[in-house]
């Protein structure tokens, strides 16, 4: 058996389709035949409109099966002329038989086989016929289907609802041309004209009502030949605010923020920080007096010698502050006030230890010993080349004024 190729699919593209029904399981069956001159090659294809069959019987092939079931056939010549004379004859006889008119008188029925997958058998008053078809798989059953039935049926739908008459009562001249004109124009845009053809209300819902009736359904819709257009709108329900609550958002933990640190105007202040343990004490712009002798009464201690006691006897001590080198005066603008505890400032000078204090008694002596450690430790105040230190500023101590 040769292979079915799309050549000879292409051949039985244009045969007309023929119908037999086997008789024991009632089922229907589609055929087409085609016989090549040329090559003395028969092709028969069969389907079930699910499945599809095909067989190509050679010269050598359809004369031997003929003889097979047709005893009194002519015995097989060895001369060429007179074997292909009758081999011509056979497939003429076949070719008659396998049209529409001469199909129906043929006795048809499905037979077992061991050469095949479908046997066919074809009976008439003067001849017997076997067809052994093989099936072609499904892929290419689904391909030959639409092409030889599904798309020519769409077409002649579409050409029987738009014709003014039916075709029984048009002439075949008219039929052929009204054909013709649909096919070219179904050839040239396949997918407009089934979207045309299926999308009239009228053959849609007949094709529905058909196919519903053809397997028994139970509820069957009415033809139309108007679509209703319907209202494409959703309406969403209001959300209520109390069906959903908001997600509570996460309270983001507090940061502690650095404390804002003074800086410097590097630019116009280019003296060294001054260290301050306790309030800053502005000095006075005056000038500067003459130092006084050490007998003088009226001396004033520093600033900055807070644990030294009074040079005076009989007095009340209090603790001096440290004297502390003032810079020049500046402007208010120029002065800026630093934090104690700002990273970027010098540490503080320690304080010297605070001494206890003597009693009463000993002022005295606690006075002169003070002296004579300020005068054995530095230059008199007095005398000429002393350490000047500022200016000196009377301080109030226990009532009594120096």
């Amino acid at each position: 058996m040769e292979e079915f190729t799309e050549e000879y699919n292409k051949f039985l593209l244009a045969r007309e389709w023929m119908a037999k029904v086997d008789g024991s399981t009632s089922t229907p069956y589609l055929l087409k035949y085609h016989f090549i001159p040329g090559d003395w090659i028969c092709v028969i294809m069969v389907t079930d409109t699910k499945r599809v069959w095909a067989e190509v019987v050679s010269s050598k092939t359809m004369a031997r099966r003929w003889r097979n079931f047709n005893p009194n056939a002519a015995e097989y010549s060895e001369v060429s002329i007179e074997e292909n004379a009758w081999r011509k004859r056979v497939s003429e006889l076949l070719s008659e038989a396998h049209t529409i008119g001469g199909i129906v008188d043929l006795d048809f029925e499905v037979v077992d086989s061991d050469y095949s997958d479908l046997s066919l058998r074809l009976e008439g008053e003067t001849f017997k016929w076997k067809w052994e078809t093989c099936f072609l798989g499904y892929q290419r059953s689904s391909e030959i289907i639409s092409q030889h039935l599904i798309f020519p049926l769409i077409s002649l739908t579409h050409l029987s609802f738009s014709s003014g008459k039916p075709f029984s009562e048009l002439p075949d001249i008219e039929l052929e041309k009204s054909i013709d004109r649909i096919g070219r124009t179904a050839k040239r845009a396949a997918d407009t004209h089934v979207k045309n053809t299926i999308a009239k209300p009228v053959i849609a819902t007949s094709i529905r009502r058909m196919s519903a009736i053809y397997h028994t359904a139970s509820n069957l819709s009415s033809v139309s030949s108007i679509a209703e257009k319907p209202y494409l709108h959703i309406e969403e329900p209001r959300k209520a605010e109390s069906s959903k609550k908001p997600a509570r958002e996460k309270t983001p933990e507090p940061v502690e923020e650095p404390q804002p640190v003074r800086k410097y105007n590097l630019r116009e202040d280019t003296t060294a920080p001054q260290p301050s343990p306790g309030p800053v004490i502005e000095a006075k712009s005056t000038a500067p007096e003459p130092p006084k002798g050490p007998t003088d009464g009226s001396e004033t201690e520093t600033d900055t010698d807070d644990d030294e006691p009074a040079p005076q006897a009989g007095t009340s001590k209090q603790p001096e502050p440290m004297q502390v080198d003032t810079p020049p005066a500046r402007s208010p603008s120029h002065m800026v006030e630093k934090p104690a505890n700002s990273d970027s400032e010098v540490s503080p000078v320690r304080p010297a230890k605070k001494k206890l204090r003597v009693s009463s008694d000993d002022d005295d002596s606690s006075g002169s010993e003070s002296k004579g450690k300020r005068s054995g430790s530095g230059a008199p105040r007095g005398g000429g080349g002393g350490i000047k230190r500022g200016a000196r500023q009377p301080i109030k101590r226990g009532g009594k004024r120096f």
